[in-house]
């Protein structure tokens, strides 16, 4: 009875580790989305803010659309001391002038309970253990999360009327009523 316990035991709360870091990896993911797509729209708007003179100063986009990913990703987690971001994560802006293009993306080493001791065992599945540099990170217990977002200005079409018919003049100059 008290093997049987402690079997049962054991499988739930690995279950329950599984659950968890499968539940936090979704999370963040999500929240890694939402913080690339608000670099990516801040860094378009710092673009139509600052006019022409953006396209040839990249930084100004750039800038502003790593302020963005930090400010929405401080929220969640803490940055470690000196950093603007939080620990693990790595923001990459790039912005193409001749396109109005910005691409934003954002790697988040994850620590995580089971699913990163599982992912070193098994040797594959659930994303890879890199730095920014493509070498393997140290400790068995991070997931590397990516997010991809790029955001453009649209070319707009202008049209300008000008009605010289005088057909909308006012006051009426008839005088006979209705």
């Amino acid at each position: 009875m008290t093997v049987m316990f402690l079997l049962l035991l054991g499988l739930f709360l690995t279950f329950a580790a599984f659950a968890l870091d499968l539940g936090n990896m979704y999370l963040w993911q999500l929240r890694l989305d939402k913080a690339a797509r608000a670099g990516a729209l801040a860094g378009l708007g710092a673009r139509g803010l600052q006019g022409w003179t953006a396209s040839y100063g990249t930084d100004i986009v750039q800038n502003a659309a790593q302020a963005a990913v930090s400010e929405n990703l401080l929220s969640y987690a803490s940055a470690a001391e000196g950093s603007s971001f939080p620990e693990g994560v790595s923001v990459f802006p790039f912005f193409d002038p001749i396109g109005d293009r910005l691409t934003i993306k954002i790697d988040y080493r994850m620590p995580t309970i089971l699913v990163g001791r599982i992912k070193n065992a098994l040797g594959y599945g659930f994303g890879e253990s890199v730095d920014s540099y493509g070498r393997p990170v140290a400790g068995p217990e991070t997931i590397l999360r990516s997010s991809y977002q790029t955001a453009q200005v649209s070319a707009a079409n202008v049209v300008l009327m000008l009605d010289v018919s005088g057909s909308m003049l006012c006051p009426i100059t008839d005088p006979t009523p209705y």
